[in-house]
């Protein structure tokens, strides 16, 4: 009796597949074209998988394409009045212009060349809307926040391996709960770790740059500030010495990030199976292992700490994230999940902190006038930033650190961090998606619609900012609109670590110019990079140390 029961159900189910299968099918071959028609006989309930092989993969590509099309044509009609960017072609619309030039700084020179406050653009076949104004940015990054979600696809396609699902990549409910989990782990007293673990690794730095003082000999210190960078936040987050994130991070981390970099304009090295594919997934694999066995391991360690009653203080963000773990929600999840907030954390903590530094030091150097101030404030905090009675690595590593209030006084090294992000625009384009049909400026923006946010063009807004191509730390000084200034972008979406990041840069940058005279071998230092994000220097930065 059972089993014809059971019979009967299975039977029920095959023919409820296959009744959603034909049903499918019928709705596809709607828009087949003609000569593809012919092969569809009359009878379409006689049609079988086997006979609609290759009959169904083309209707449902037609299908595709047909309502992708549609889309793209609501979207056109609807900014219809919005002026259209220069350098338009046919067929291909703007995307040549941005395969030929630097597309961030092509969308800047749209603006500057139109004088627009909207553009719209057409690339590889998406109708996109450009924006750059404060009070656009107001109202897509807050007051209407949620209808303007990040578009993932676009702009985080070849970095979601080290993404994942974490929080700068995410959206919706798991955005929420990943931003109040986080926003914990980033309390003051983590802020406060900050400082002692930037102190020894400038420390580490100076001894390493005291050793070619004045030989003459340079180094490149983009690329310290990235191995700097990375040891601060491999302890910050993981507990990691210096060591182990020198051994882990140059070997399964960097590579990643490099090839990522690559995709993003060669896409087909994802696909294409070479040495250097095969080299990008050993070598992801081998870092999501090392995190995920870190994890495990540290989560053991914590409940066995808390049966026994011998738990210390939460001496890390990991350890301060999972304080805050149900461990009845515990899982093979939860791992995945803290692997790929912590990637994230990697990947924002060091990249934009080290670019940051990088141009600040070539900025110091090519306004003298500057670089003195600089100075003069880092003494009043700092003395000489060199232990008079020690010799060797002492001499750095016995300066005192001062206490928080006194890193409060270095307010001229903050507008100097500030500016060199505002005139670097470190992170020059940002992208979102309407969810829903919106207006801007009186044009109805369609949902589905991409934004393509000129963040370069906010930064060097002649409207917001005088004289925005002179690097003038002063203007911090004043007043300005915190929607024409967004490195860390504004609202609910703001970059959580740019406290941590900032705190970091002083110490770093305040020491590193109290003990050294670096000096860039030439112009070509100051040439940017023209496709990797952040903005870096295109052929290193070298300087000779005095």
């Amino acid at each position: 009796m059972a089993a014809a029961a059971a019979n009967q159900a299975m039977d029920l189910a095959h023919q409820g597949l296959d009744w959603a299968f034909h049903r499918v099918v019928l709705q596809a071959a709607t828009i087949l074209p003609p000569w593809l028609l012919r092969h569809v006989p009359a009878n379409w309930q006689a049609l079988t998988p086997a006979k609609l092989a290759v009959v169904t993969p083309a209707a449902f590509i037609v299908a595709r394409i047909v309502m992708h099309q549609l889309h793209q044509l609501r979207i056109k009609f609807a900014l219809r009045n919005v002026q259209r960017a220069p350098q338009w072609l046919p067929i291909v619309g703007h995307t040549w212009a941005l395969l030929i030039g630097t597309p961030w700084d092509v969308f800047h020179s749209w603006f500057e060349t139109t004088g627009a406050d909207l553009l719209k653009a057409n690339v590889m076949g998406e109708n996109s809307l450009l924006v750059y104004k404060p009070r656009h940015l107001r109202q897509i990054m807050n007051s209407k926040l949620h209808n303007y979600p990040k578009d993932v696809d676009f702009a985080f396609k070849t970095f979601m391996d080290i993404l994942g699902s974490g929080l700068v990549s995410s959206n919706g409910a798991l955005w929420k709960k990943q931003r109040t989990l986080l926003s914990h782990a980033l309390r003051i007293d983590i802020l406060e770790e900050t400082m002692p673990v930037a102190k020894r690794a400038i420390d580490r730095l100076s001894e390493k740059l005291e050793a070619i003082r004045g030989t003459g000999e340079y180094i490149e210190i983009a690329e310290e500030f990235r191995v700097l960078t990375l040891q601060v936040i491999g302890e910050l987050i993981l507990s990691l010495s210096p060591e182990e994130s020198s051994r882990v991070f140059p070997d399964l981390y960097l590579p990643i990030m490099e090839e990522a970099n690559r995709r993003v304009w060669e896409p087909y090295r994802a696909y294409i199976p070479t040495p250097g594919w095969f080299h990008y997934n050993r070598t992801l694999h081998e870092l999501n292992n090392y995190l995920c066995n870190l994890i495990r391991k540290r989560w053991a360690d914590r409940q066995a700490a808390v049966a026994a009653g011998t738990n210390e203080d939460d001496k890390d963000i990991l350890e301060v994230i999972m304080a805050d773990i149900d461990p009845a929600t515990w899982g093979e999840g939860t791992v995945l999940q803290l692997r790929d907030e912590i990637k994230t954390f990697i990947m924002a903590g060091h990249e934009t902190s080290a670019a940051m530094m990088t141009w600040a030091c070539y900025e110091l150097h090519r306004h003298p006038e500057v670089r003195e101030k600089f100075i003069q404030e880092a003494q009043a905090v700092f003395g000489t930033g060199i232990a008079a009675d020690a010799e060797g690595a002492d001499k750095f590593t016995k300066t005192p650190l001062p206490a928080n209030e006194q890193l409060k006084g270095l307010q001229y090294t903050m507008n100097v961090l500030k500016e060199t992000l505002r005139f670097y625009s470190l992170v020059p384009v940002v992208a979102r998606v309407t969810v829903e049909d919106d207006v801007l400026d009186g044009h109805v923006v369609p949902a589905g619609t991409r934004i393509l946010i000129s963040l370069r063009s906010a930064h060097d807004n002649p409207e917001t900012w005088k004289d925005p191509m002179t690097y003038r730390p002063e203007r911090f000084d004043e007043p300005f609109d915190l929607y024409a200034f967004m490195p860390f972008i504004q609202g609910p979406r703001n970059c959580l670590g740019q406290h941590l990041a900032l705190l970091e840069a002083r110490i770093v940058m305040a020491l590193l110019m109290l003990r050294f005279k670096l000096t860039p071998r030439d112009e070509s230092c100051g040439e940017r990079h023209p496709s990797i994000v952040p903005v870096c220097p295109k052929n290193g930065m070298w300087v000779r140390v005095d």
